[in-house]
C-alpha cells in the first residue's frame, strides 16, 4: 500500500504541465486536419509536439498502421514524461492516476492471449506505460498458451501482487466455465479495489483523485446497465446474469444499479440512476426516449472528460487536480487524432468525422 509520509509537492510538476498544455490540439487545429489522407495527416503531425513519433512514422513508409503506432508512442512518451516531473509522494499519487493504463493494458493482453490472437494486432491496442513496458507486453502475447502467460504475470507480479494474484485465481475460474465477462470482471474488480483502499487510505490528499475515479466507475456500470437492459429487451438475453457485472468504486450504490436495471419503464431507469449522479439526467432522460447507447455513452464520456479538464480552473493548483485534467486532456486528444487516421483510411466525410469528435469547446 502507498504511504505519504510528507505532504505530496506538485508545484514544479504543475508548473511544467501547464507549459506543455499549451502543445494540445483544440478544435480548429483538429478542423484544419479533416480531409486529409493518411500520409497527409502524418506530414501534417510533423509541425505539431508529434513530429518526433510522425516523422519516424513516415520514414518506415507511413500508412494507417504507422499513424495509430505513432499515436500509441506519443501519448506513452507523454505520460512518462510527466510522471518524471514528480517525486516521492506526489509521484505515488501520480502513479495511482497512471495505473488504469495498467489495467488497460493487462485486460488486451488477457484477451489476446485467451483468443490466440495474432501478436501484433494486439500489441497495436498497449500503451507501454507504467507496469507494462514494450518488451514485456510482447514477452507475454508471445506466449503459446494461456497457462503460460499467466505464469509470467503471476511471476512478474504485473501489474502489481494483489492484481496478479487475482489474475491467477480468475483463470482457473476460467477454465472451469470459460466466462470471458465473469473473469474480467474479477481481474477489474481486484485492480479497481486495491487502487480505491490506497486512496481511501491516503484521505484528502487523494480527494480528486478519488472522485475521477468514482465517475469513470459510474459511467461503466451505467453502461453496463443500459447494455443489459437493451438485450432483454431486444431478446438477446432471457435472464440477468448470474453475476452482477457493477465495477467497485463508484458512487452509485449496487441497490440503485439493481433497481434500475429491474424497473419496467425506462423512464423510471433514468430517474433512480439521475437521483444518484445529477449528471446523469440529460443523457439518460435522452436514451429514454430514443434508446441510442452509442450517443449516451458519447455524452457521458464527453461530460467526464470536460469536468476532467476543467480542474485545470478549478481544481488545486497544487494538488493531483492538474495531473488529472492534463491525463484527460491528453486522452481526449489522442482519441481525436485516432478518429481523424481512421476518417482518413475509409475516406470518411468532414462533416461525418465532425460529429465523431470530442470537443470540450462544444459541451451538450
Amino acid at each position: 500500500m502507498t504511504i505519504l509520509r510528507a505532504r505530496p509537492r506538485f508545484e514544479y510538476g504543475n508548473t511544467r504541465l501547464r507549459v506543455r498544455r499549451l502543445d494540445r490540439m483544440g478544435e480548429k487545429q483538429l478542423t484544419e486536419l479533416m480531409g486529409r489522407d493518411v500520409d497527409g495527416l502524418l506530414g501534417a503531425l510533423a509541425s505539431t509536439a508529434l513530429r518526433t513519433e510522425a516523422e519516424a512514422a513516415l520514414a518506415r513508409g507511413g500508412g494507417v498502421r504507422r499513424l495509430n503506432a505513432a499515436l500509441r508512442a506519443h501519448e506513452a512518451r507523454e505520460l512518462e514524461v510527466m510522471r518524471g516531473f514528480y517525486g516521492d509522494a506526489a509521484r505515488s499519487l501520480v502513479d495511482l492516476l497512471l495505473a488504469r493504463f495498467d489495467l488497460h493494458n493487462l485486460l488486451v493482453l488477457l484477451r489476446g492471449v485467451l483468443r490466440r490472437a495474432d501478436e501484433e494486432q494486439v500489441l497495436e491496442d498497449i500503451i507501454p506505460v507504467g507496469a507494462f513496458t514494450d518488451v514485456l507486453a510482447r514477452e507475454i502475447v508471445r506466449q503459446h498458451e494461456p497457462a503460460a502467460a499467466l505464469a509470467l504475470l503471476a511471476g512478474w507480479e504485473l501489474p502489481d501482487p494483489v492484481t496478479a494474484r487475482a489474475t491467477v485465481n480468475a483463470f482457473a475460474a476460467y477454465e472451469r466455465d470459460a466466462n470471458l465477462g465473469h473473469f474480467e470482471s474479477a481481474v477489474i474488480a481486484a485492480h479497481t479495489g486495491r487502487i480505491i483502499r490506497e486512496l481511501d487510505h491516503l484521505g484528502s490528499v487523494a480527494a480528486d483523485l478519488r472522485a475521477s475515479l468514482a465517475r469513470s466507475v459510474d459511467e461503466t456500470n451505467v453502461m453496463a446497465l443500459l447494455r443489459l437492459r437493451s438485450a432483454l429487451s431486444g431478446r438477446e438475453l432471457d435472464t440477468l446474469p448470474g453475476v452482477a457485472p457493477w465495477s467497485p468504486g463508484g458512487s452509485i450504490a449496487t441497490s440503485a444499479l439493481e433497481s434500475a436495471l429491474r424497473q419496467v419503464a425506462d423512464t423510471e431507469t433514468a430517474s433512480i440512476l439521475s437521483a444518484s449522479a445529477r449528471y446523469l439526467r440529460t443523457p439518460l432522460e435522452a436514451w429514454s426516449r430514443d434508446h441510442d447507447l452509442a450517443a449516451a455513452q458519447r455524452v457521458l464520456e464527453q461530460r467526464r472528460v470536460v469536468d476532467q479538464i476543467s480542474l485545470f480552473r478549478r481544481g488545486d493548483p497544487m494538488g493531483i487536480a492538474m495531473p488529472i485534467a492534463y491525463v484527460a486532456e491528453l486522452e481526449l486528444e489522442t482519441r481525436n487524432l485516432r478518429v481523424l487516421a481512421q476518417g482518413a483510411a475509409l475516406r470518411t466525410s468532414p462533416d461525418d468525422l465532425g460529429k465523431q469528435l470530442l470537443l470540450p469547446e462544444a459541451r451538450p
